[in-house]
C-alpha cells in the first residue's frame, strides 16, 4: 500500500515538474515572438526609411543642377539601408526558425506532460483495482486459514 502511495506521489511530482517545464517553455516562445515582432516593427521602420532615401535619390537624379556629392551620399546611404535590410530579413528568419523549434519542442513536452498525467491517471485506477484484488485474496487467504486450523483442531 505504501509503495502505491509513494508511486502516486512520485507520479504527482512528475506532473508538477512537467507542467513547470511546459509553463517556461510557453514563456520562452512568447519572448520570441516578442522579439519576433519587434524585429517586424523596425523592418517596416527601415523600409519606410528605405523609401524616403530611394524617393529622395530619385529626386535628386532628377535635379541635374544637385551637386555630385549629394547624389553619391543618397546612393551611399540606400546601400546601407539594403544591408541593413538584408539584415533584418536574415534575422527575422533566424527568428522564425527558432521560434519553430520552440515550439516543437513546446509540442514535444505538452505531448509527453499528456501522455504522464494519462499514465497517472490509468495507474490510479488500475491502484484502487490492485488494492480490491489483493483484499479479495486476503480474504480467501485468511478463510482457507480459518478451515485449516478448523481441520487441526477437530483432529
Amino acid at each position: 500500500m505504501a509503495d502505491w502511495a509513494a508511486m502516486v506521489e512520485s507520479r504527482d511530482a512528475e506532473i508538477a515538474r512537467l507542467q513547470d517545464l511546459l509553463r517556461s517553455e510557453n514563456e520562452r516562445a512568447n519572448a520570441a515572438i516578442d522579439r519576433e515582432e519587434a524585429a517586424e516593427k523596425h523592418a517596416e521602420e527601415l523600409q519606410e526609411e528605405r523609401d524616403r532615401y530611394q524617393s529622395a535619390w530619385a529626386s535628386a537624379r532628377r535635379r541635374a543642377k544637385r551637386t555630385y556629392g549629394a547624389w553619391r551620399y543618397a546612393t551611399w546611404r540606400l546601400d546601407q539601408v539594403d544591408e541593413e535590410q538584408q539584415k533584418d530579413d536574415d534575422f527575422a528568419r533566424f527568428l522564425w526558425e527558432q521560434i519553430t523549434e520552440r515550439r516543437k519542442e513546446r509540442d514535444r513536452y505538452r505531448l509527453a506532460w499528456l501522455s504522464a498525467r494519462r499514465r497517472a491517471a490509468d495507474e490510479a485506477n488500475f491502484g484502487t483495482d490492485a488494492v480490491e484484488h489483493y483484499e479479495r485474496k486476503f480474504q480467501q487467504l485468511r478463510a482457507e486459514l480459518e478451515r485449516a486450523q478448523n481441520i487441526l483442531r477437530t483432529d
